[in-house]
């Protein structure tokens, strides 16, 4: 799904001499997965468009039309977020069996067992 959230927008990350002759398009692209939505920049430059997405690194491409653009664009975003969350996942496992979160786990089952824990319906019941 994309939006467009402002059609030209100065791009000043340019340095100053060029800020006068790039535009920058500003589009909303919401991750069909993950449900979040990200802000992606476009710029036509030299016949072929670019794009990038300033919250996520390394997610920049280039397309020949704005519309295979933000394919490319999505299809790049989804693949980072999916390595990252990998990389996440996988980063916690080595700290599980490296022990790093056994002070965490202990802290919580003592809370448990001095009752400063819920179920969630008590939880849900709470004001």
């Amino acid at each position: 799904m994309t939006r467009v959230i402002n059609k030209q927008v100065t791009d000043y990350s340019l340095p100053s001499k060029q800020i006068k002759s790039k535009r920058v398009h500003t589009i909303e692209i919401k991750d069909p997965d993950f449900g979040e939505s990200y802000t992606v920049h476009l710029r036509k430059e030299d016949g072929e468009w670019r794009g990038w997405i300033p919250d996520v690194p390394g997610v920049e491409c280039k397309g020949q039309t704005k519309d295979a653009l933000l394919k490319i664009l999505t299809d790049k975003l989804q693949e980072t977020l999916i390595d990252e969350e990998e990389m996440w996942e996988k980063q916690f496992e080595e700290d599980v069996k490296a022990g790093r979160l056994d002070s965490l786990a202990e802290k919580a089952a003592q809370n448990y067992r001095d009752g400063k824990c819920y179920d969630l319906e008590t939880l849900k019941k709470l004001p």
